[in-house]
């Protein structure tokens, strides 16, 4: 032991990978360009999920990047999903009072208007007790549709 007191030193330095996507909404074939600004320089793995994994990817990032790095990937996946995106600290990293592994999630979607409906309801204005209540409607696709009506709540008696 060299000096006197108690020392304390934080071996939780901010080790955060910060991942950011061009947009949030892509279309299946479309490449996602990613964004990655890294702690340290290391190995990494890109992965596309929901589900399953539907794409992946290895990456670098070198010393003299100061952490960022640029990717794309090629979108597999329909629906919502995530890029997952994991670094391992190079062995020859200076940062060494850093966590080893840092990752990022992202959420995107993808395919959203192929599988929105577009549904215009026709009703009467007033709806009376006792009394049918017509609804038409019109989709811009065939399509099966549920319709909800919700009354009035009243009081406990």
């Amino acid at each position: 032991m060299v000096g006197r007191g108690i020392v304390k030193r934080s071996l939780d330095k901010n080790s955060e990978l910060q991942v950011k996507l061009e947009r949030t909404q892509y279309n299946s074939g479309e490449e996602i360009a990613i964004s990655i600004t890294a702690p340290y320089a290391g190995s990494g793995l890109i992965t596309i999920e929901r589900d399953k994994v539907y794409a992946l990817h290895w990456f670098k990032t070198d010393a003299d990047q100061h952490g960022a790095a640029n990717h794309a990937c090629r979108m597999a996946s329909k629906g919502s999903g995530y890029i997952n995106v994991a670094l391992i600290r190079a062995l020859d990293s200076k940062e060494i009072f850093t966590s080893p592994l840092s990752y990022g999630v992202v959420p995107f979607t993808a395919n959203i208007e192929k599988r929105r409906l577009k549904v215009d309801l026709q009703t009467t204005a007033i709806a009376k007790p006792g009394e049918p209540f017509h609804i038409s409607y019109k989709s811009d696709r065939p399509s099966k549709i549920a319709v909800f009506a919700v009354g009035p709540r009243h009081p406990a008696r």
